[in-house]
């Protein structure tokens, strides 16, 4: 069963749009070209993040009267400063 690509490839041969030779070079670059797990990868980071924010969103929900409002507050403040610290101390120089 051909693929997509080759399905495109002997489409655009047969109306004359793409030379034999053009489109053997490109079904050789399809076939041989790296496989990118870029989105992939993002993707699976940003679920990663959304599950955690969530997790801990219900987690302080259910035991805010055991924590403390005071102690949320606090801590947020914290995370974001050594958020604001890391991205200052590793920003390129600037140009």
């Amino acid at each position: 069963m051909p693929t997509p690509t080759e399905r495109l490839l002997a489409d655009l041969q047969a109306r004359g749009l793409l030379l034999p030779a053009q489109a053997t070079a490109l079904a050789d670059y399809e076939r041989q070209r790296p496989f990118s797990l870029y989105y992939e990868l993002r993707a699976l980071l940003y679920l990663g993040v959304t599950l955690l924010s969530g997790g801990l969103g219900v987690l302080v929900y259910q035991n805010i009267e055991h924590i403390g409002h005071g102690v949320v507050v606090a801590g947020m403040a914290a995370l974001t400063a050594a958020c604001l610290g890391y991205a200052a101390r590793h920003r390129p120089a600037f140009t």
